[in-house]
């Protein structure tokens, strides 16, 4: 049986959702190239937390590469610290490479409109912020009247007003990779640099009452199946990404997406359901 109260220190450590001020890394720039080579494209989207948009654009047939990063934003250089701490005005994007004799541009658009809601302003679900907003960013004029089409033929599929941006693409920063992202929330071995400044008690302190206990795992426990195995393969049971992704037939980027949620998920929960003063179960 898991000795879960042996793991109280990770638990919330990991249910902080990165608050910590991670250091300085410089990632590598990349100015959009409009010149495509003989074989393959390159379109960008933004549609929210860019580890979820490239796993989805990862499955599409004709597509050989994509890359998470940066782009449209006023600050040069951007980490992802800048952009989720500070005004850098920039999109989490993604590079889409493809090849165009297997999937045109016109599809990638309606692959766009449907993974995700072009509704809502800087935001995608839990996930808010100008960083997280909907976007189309174009190289040529050819490109730009695909797009505004395409955004014609989505709106009548939705009942709100499509706010997706389509403009001109800038510059595209290759984000870091995903062992410096993940360091930028956690310490080595997953311990995290700080408690968040928005947690509404105090998680180290609850977690030593026996009330609070069970309040997490009722929250637990109404993770889907998905999330929960996830969660606890890599929190309770300390497995590596590269083991959990073997034992869940997962990729890495799926796996990020899935432990970003439950941490989500859980932490709202906890909040929703648990006041510290009197250690009253609040359902």
């Amino acid at each position: 049986m898991i000795k879960y109260y042996a793991l109280i220190p990770l638990l919330c450590a990991h249910l902080a959702l990165g608050a910590a001020q991670p250091q300085s890394i410089e990632p590598a720039q990349v100015v959009v190239d409009t010149k495509e080579n003989d074989m393959h494209a390159r379109a960008y989207f933004a549609a929210g937390c860019f580890w979820g948009v490239e796993a989805i654009f990862q499955e599409v047939e004709g597509v050989v590469e994509t890359t998470v990063g940066y782009m449209n934003g006023r600050t040069p250089n951007p980490s992802y610290r800048d952009v989720c701490y500070t005004d850098t005005g920039h999109a989490e994007a993604v590079e889409v490479v493809y090849d165009p004799s297997q999937v045109d541009y016109t599809s990638l658009c309606r692959y766009f409109w449907r993974l995700h809601d072009p509704t809502t302003m800087n935001r995608q679900g839990p996930d808010v912020g100008s960083q997280y907003r909907s976007g189309i960013f174009y190289k040529t004029e050819a490109e730009r009247v695909i797009a505004e089409a395409v955004k014609l033929e989505a709106q009548g599929h939705w009942k709100g007003t499509i706010v997706t941006e389509i403009a001109l693409a800038d510059r595209f920063y290759d984000a870091e990779n995903t062992e410096i992202l993940d360091s930028f929330r956690f310490k080595a071995f997953g311990i995290h640099d700080q408690n968040p400044p928005d947690w509404k008690f105090d998680p180290q302190n609850a977690f030593e009452r026996k009330e609070f206990m069970q309040v997490f795992y009722d929250c637990l426990s109404h993770l889907n199946e998905n999330m929960g195995q996830a969660f606890a393969l890599r929190e309770l049971e300390g497995l590596s990404t590269e083991e959990i992704c073997k034992q869940l037939k997962l990729t890495p980027n799926n796996l990020w997406v899935i432990l970003h949620r439950a941490r989500k998920q859980l932490k709202s929960c906890l909040e929703s359901n648990w006041t510290e003063g009197d250690g009253v179960y609040e359902c």
